[in-house]
């Protein structure tokens, strides 16, 4: 039987669309970019393609909606910069991801969000296609998670 790989999920069991980020501190983020940016320049391109994923789940993929976080905050030094803002959608809640390898930090997500069916990003791809989200329902009635790029 095939099923339907453009439908949404059910609305009893909404699946769980998890963003795995840093936050976007100079130094911390898009540390391969330098030395061509300096530090600043690439946790400002980090800020852009959050910005851009969020807003892209947000209003392409109905369900639970998380950001979740790495711990690290800014030095208390570093000045206020309205570049390395980003808009949190108001479907977004923001959880912590906990320590230790990335392994470790999903099981702590899945498992502070109740477990069930989710959908985990990184801040790397901003322009998955329409179609790619689309899909994803499909692939959840089949797994209990699904990891993007």
């Amino acid at each position: 039987m095939n099923k339907d790989t453009t439908s949404n999920p059910e609305p009893g069991n909404p699946p769980a669309i998890v963003v795995m980020a840093k936050r976007p501190v100079p130094g911390r983020v898009k540390t391969r970019l330098t030395p061509s940016l300096s530090p600043h320049q690439a946790a400002r391109a980090h800020a852009a393609m959050l910005d851009c994923v969020l807003a892209r789940l947000a209003s392409h993929l109905p369900g639970r909606h998380y950001l979740a976080l790495d711990g690290h905050t800014a030095p208390p030094n570093t000045p206020d910069d309205p570049a390395l803002a980003y808009d949190l959608p108001p479907a977004f809640r923001v959880i912590d991801q906990g320590t230790g390898d990335l392994g470790d930090r999903i099981t702590h997500v899945w498992k502070s969000i109740n477990r069930g069916p989710a959908v985990f990003f990184g801040v790397d791809s901003p322009d998955i296609p329409t179609d790619t989200l689309g899909s994803l329902w499909g692939h959840l009635a089949s797994a209990d998670a699904l990891i993007g790029p």
